[in-house]
């Protein structure tokens, strides 16, 4: 069961400022709602396909069995990168729902 402190964790690597350079300003400032809401799943369902790799990939280290991609220490730095970008997609999922829900809060439809 995940903790409160774990989870305050995931909200707090997922803070922005929508007024500092980069692309979340520019997507702060000219996209609605629904652009924001489809953003949202396309990070999901891309970080559905990472953990899917993830997945395979903890099969094939905890099995100790030989990988087609390389050697087993490989694999375990493949998995971590895995990982990262599976976090960076749904930390990019939750950016994108909460700038959706202050707009719509602000009545920006």
């Amino acid at each position: 069961m995940p903790s409160l402190a774990n989870i305050q964790k995931v909200l707090n690597n997922a803070k922005f400022n929508p007024k500092k350079p980069g692309p979340l300003n520019v997507v702060s400032h000219s996209a609605g709602p629904s652009y924001l809401e489809l953003r949202a799943q396309e990070f999901i369902l891309e970080a559905q396909e990472k953990r899917e790799d993830l997945k395979n990939l903890a099969t094939i280290i905890v099995s100790g069995a030989p990988s087609l991609a390389g050697t087993q220490e490989e694999d375990k730095v493949r998995f971590q990168d895995e990982l990262r970008n599976y976090k960076h997609q749904l930390t990019r999922a939750i950016q994108c729902l909460s700038l959706a829900i202050v707009k719509v809060e602000n009545a920006e439809f």
